[in-house]
């Protein structure tokens, strides 16, 4: 009888035994480092991996905790670079395959050196550069300045997710948050934005929310179900961004051509 009712929990235990190995092997002995290249990365137990990841060409981070891996304080931090895609583009975009949270922050102060909170009331209230990143993983509701999805729209789209998944903005950054159990955010550069979108379906048109979309090269990001007004005030600002940078785009195709044809 115990066997009848254990054999089907066997293939979930290797499930979950490969995914804590896979882990820790690709994880093992992480160090990282400052270069005049950019960010080295060096890691791995049975085969060593380095890479050199170039500090302009970062478009946004994204930092995720799943569910296993809350017991083990381990995390993975995601690089999204300019130039990367297909092929091994996943694997080179790793930065952190699994670390602890001081090697999370260690990798943000290379990837994403200015948070923007400089002048910000909320750092005058002692909110720091980590513990904003803090609050974008683990935190929930307001704290910080977030955004989160209206109570009254609970029910139709975020029932266990609602206070969790929302965004905050600093002079610099878009951070995002999402996920209750497998929990994750993702910060990117205002300076970097290159498209937005503001988008209402009929429900959300009864419950007065809307979803706002970003995309930058190689990297994009929804914020969905927000308040309209909140979801307004952050397509205008992301909008502007993202006009300001095809503007700088078309500048810097202009001088090329003319440096090219003198």
């Amino acid at each position: 009888m115990l066997g009848l009712i254990g054999a089907p929990a066997l293939p979930l235990g290797f499930a979950l035994l490969g995914g804590l190995w896979s882990g820790l092997n690709s994880g093992w002995g992480f160090t990282v480092r400052r270069s005049p290249d950019g960010l080295r990365l060096r890691h791995g137990l049975t085969e060593t991996t380095s890479q050199t990841i170039p500090p302009g060409r970062v478009q946004g981070v994204t930092v995720a905790q799943p569910l296993f891996w809350r017991p083990f304080g381990w995390y993975r931090v995601k690089v999204s670079v300019a130039g990367y895609g297909g092929g091994s583009g996943g694997e080179r975009s790793t930065a952190l395959p699994v670390g602890r949270w001081e090697d999370v922050l260690r990798v943000l102060t290379v990837a994403a050196p200015d948070p923007g909170l400089d002048g910000d009331p909320r750092a005058e209230a002692g909110l720091t550069p980590a513990g904003l990143m803090h609050l974008g993983l683990h935190g929930s509701g307001t704290e910080g300045g977030f955004r989160h999805i209206p109570r009254r729209a609970r029910w139709w789209f975020n029932l266990r997710s609602w206070h969790r998944t929302g965004c905050t903005t600093t002079r610099t950054l878009l951070v995002v948050r999402r996920g209750r159990w497998n929990r994750s955010f993702q910060t990117l550069q205002h300076e970097r934005m290159q498209t937005a979108s503001l988008n209402q379906g009929p429900v959300q048109r009864r419950l007065r929310i809307a979803t706002v979309t970003v995309g930058m090269a190689g990297a994009a990001a929804t914020v969905p179900d927000l308040d309209e007004a909140e979801a307004l005030e952050l397509f205008a600002l992301e909008s502007g961004h993202a006009a300001r940078s095809r503007r700088l785009a078309d500048r810097k195709v202009v001088y090329v051509r003319a440096t090219t044809v003198g």
